[in-house]
């Protein structure tokens, strides 16, 4: 809920009066509090045992609304204290109006004389006596509670498992076959050139000429025009000549007044990237004047490299075996584990603990049929602590009160 009011708005120099549509058909509502939200700051009820506790500022009301919110300490239903949002200098405070309780004070003139009826008060005391449960037939039985259990332990060996897979060279066949023994001794440098043919020019020279020698420089980046006019963005349409300037507010007479300035459209050349410009510095230079020039094939050294080349000292045929290997796979060895053989032994410290019988049973005894159960009637004792006398409804006469 706001702290300030506009009563009139000024566009341009024409005033404009306010009007609140929901004021001039009766603004005023009820809002029934169904949790802290809904509930006046501060203001508890009891919601099916829980205590709420409201959250809503006064400042936050809905305005011309009556907060309802149920009464928990009155028993009756349909019953509401009711609270307003109003105005307290700067700030907004909760006021409670009441409640929708019907008061006939002032309404009741006269009772009258009838026996009336005797009810019992908010404090009338009640007791009941104690009865006995009698049961008759059932019966009993005897089931096992638990099994003790002949245990023994598994038998256990060592093996050794299977590692990973290695693969390896076997000798698959040998066959005697002639070979040559050769000795080398110290390797020999020599030179490996290797060649190619390339076809070059042959030109004949005349007296040299005089040019102008072009040095680039640093290049320098400008901005590119656009090939045509861009557009631009604007407020409105084409007829557009006016927006709002400004935006003033005043206290006294509750005035929110605008102005406007004059908008006008038109189009721009932007630009359409960047290029770059080289820059050049200028000096003559002789330039060599070719009177005449004709293709010739040469033949060019392509690479030429230094090698080692071995020195034979002797060289002598020998008989020898002529080895075949073919790639086998083949398992490794595994870490030893210990597994059990399916044989018992007590004595053994690393096989698991079986159960090999079920032993001596613990048995208890239960009631399988409780039979058939009788409860003594209680009786109920009133106090006379709190009897009030009060009249029927033909004794009461309801008459308008001046």
């Amino acid at each position: 809920m706001a702290n300030l009011y506009i009563s009139k708005i000024t566009i341009n120099g024409v005033t404009y009066l306010l009007k609140d549509s929901e004021a001039q058909h009766g603004g005023i509502s009820f809002i029934l509090s169904t949790d802290a939200s809904t509930t006046p700051l501060g203001v508890t009820w009891e919601k099916e045992g829980v205590t709420i506790t409201g959250t809503l500022a006064a400042a936050d009301a809905v305005p011309g609304a009556i907060y309802l919110v149920p009464a928990s300490e009155i028993a009756t239903k349909n019953i509401y204290y009711e609270y307003v949002a109003v105005e307290s200098g700067s700030d907004y405070i909760w006021e409670q109006l009441g409640d929708t309780r019907v008061s006939l004070a002032g309404l009741v003139t006269d009772v009258q004389k009838g026996n009336g009826d005797m009810v019992l008060g908010a404090s009338t005391t009640f007791s009941n006596g104690t009865s006995a449960v009698s049961f008759s037939g059932g019966s009993a039985d005897t089931f096992v509670k638990s099994y003790p259990g002949a245990k023994s332990k598994l038998e256990t060996a060592q093996i050794t498992g299977v590692g990973s897979n290695v693969t390896f060279n076997a000798v698959d066949s040998a066959t005697d076959t002639t070979a040559t023994n050769t000795v080398f001794g110290a390797d020999a440098s020599a030179s490996l050139i290797e060649t190619e043919t390339k076809t070059a020019t042959a030109c004949t020279f005349g007296e040299a000429n005089t040019a102008s020698k072009a040095t680039a420089g640093t290049a320098k980046t400008v901005a590119k025009a656009a090939s045509t006019a861009t557009n631009v963005s604007y407020i409105g349409n084409a007829s557009t000549d006016s927006v709002l300037g400004t935006a003033s507010y005043d206290a006294s007479t509750e005035t929110l007044t605008f102005t406007s300035v004059t908008v006008s459209q038109d189009s721009v050349v932007g630009t359409n990237g960047t290029e770059s410009i080289p820059q050049y510095s200028f000096s003559d230079v002789n330039v060599p004047n070719i009177t005449a020039h004709s293709d010739v094939s040469v033949a060019s050294v392509k690479t030429n490299t230094t090698v080692a080349v071995p020195v034979v000292t002797s060289n002598k045929a020998v008989t020898s075996s002529k080895v075949t290997t073919v790639s086998k796979t083949a398992a490794t060895a595994g870490t030893a584990q210990t597994v059990a053989t399916g044989s018992l032994s007590a004595s053994d410290t690393v096989g698991a603990e079986i159960m090999t019988g079920l032993g001596t049973a613990v048995t208890g005894s239960a009631v399988t049929d409780i039979g058939t159960g009788t409860a003594a009637a209680q009786t109920i004792t009133v106090g006379t602590n709190d009897q009030v006398k009060v009249a029927v409804y033909d004794d009461i006469v309801v008459t308008k009160h001046n």
